[in-house]
């Protein structure tokens, strides 16, 4: 077990106290979509990790806690590797490239958190604690599934954002933030399907990241190792997909006892 050295809980009222690429990306945010987020940055606290192997960013149901980890330096390498190939008069610098992919891994959490909210990971718990593995895992990867798409409708969102700022410095932070990601070849499609309403183009996109990433999105949990390939009832679908705005949100599940607390590690 790696134990994490986490300091008090904060709130993102403190700007002085937050890291300063998440300052910045809580800055970004706040011009693109800030309204969306409100709710999580209201409602959620936040843990800092100093250890090198916790996530960037990862939400926690258990009292609705948004761990973040506060070495980016780990990220130089890479961003050093991704931004080789772009022209020097358009490569972002390190400090815009964090900033958009802390946003990006921001959005992704908070789907899970507006799934929380929604009663969905109630869900979740529920078909644990019944040890009802197909429909856990199947329902885990649709979670997992919509935290992805709605991370590429901020990027969508961010890449308009630095359009109109005629900054292509922001349009290169975006676009290598995906490519960490390796999500980029298939943003271009989502990207072009969502704008021009071509839904076949965006159904296509959204498949091809299903297959994609869904090896690395289920491997988080052990006993889904092979998937989840049930059928869920509509409401379990609806509340999972409400933050993509691919199906209706609805009330909150009645409660449930929270048996585990692996989800989301």
């Amino acid at each position: 077990m790696i134990v994490l050295a986490l300091v008090p809980l904060h709130t993102y009222a403190g700007e002085s106290s937050l890291p300063s690429s998440l300052q910045g990306a809580k800055n970004l945010i706040q011009q693109v979509d800030g309204p969306a987020f409100q709710s999580l940055f209201e409602k959620t606290s936040l843990k800092i990790s100093s250890s090198p192997l916790a996530p960037l960013a990862r939400y926690q149901p258990e009292g609705r806690v948004i761990e973040f980890g506060a070495d980016t330096k780990r990220y130089q390498d890479e961003y050093v590797y991704i931004t080789s190939i772009t022209d020097r008069m358009d490569r972002p610098s390190f400090e815009q490239y964090l900033t958009v992919l802390v946003s990006l891994s921001l959005a992704n959490e908070k789907a899970h958190f507006e799934q929380d909210v929604n009663g969905s990971l109630d869900d979740f718990f529920t078909y644990q604690k019944q040890q009802d593995l197909p429909r856990m895992c199947a329902l885990y990867a649709l979670q997992q599934h919509v935290s992805d798409i709605v991370m590429l409708e901020m990027a969508v969102k961010l890449e308009r954002y630095f359009l109109g700022l005629g900054s292509p410095q922001g349009v290169g932070a975006v676009r290598a933030a995906l490519d960490k990601m390796s999500v980029k070849e298939t943003y271009e499609d989502f990207r072009q399907g969502l704008l021009t309403g071509d839904s076949n183009r965006f159904k296509a996109a959204l498949e091809v990241m299903r297959k994609d990433r869904s090896a690395l999105n289920i491997a988080s949990i052990r006993l889904c190792k092979n998937g989840g390939t049930t059928s869920l009832p509509r409401d379990v679908i609806r509340r999972a997909t409400s933050p993509s705005h691919l199906g209706e949100t609805t009330p909150a599940s009645p409660s449930v006892t929270r048996t585990s607390r692996s989800y989301n590690e």
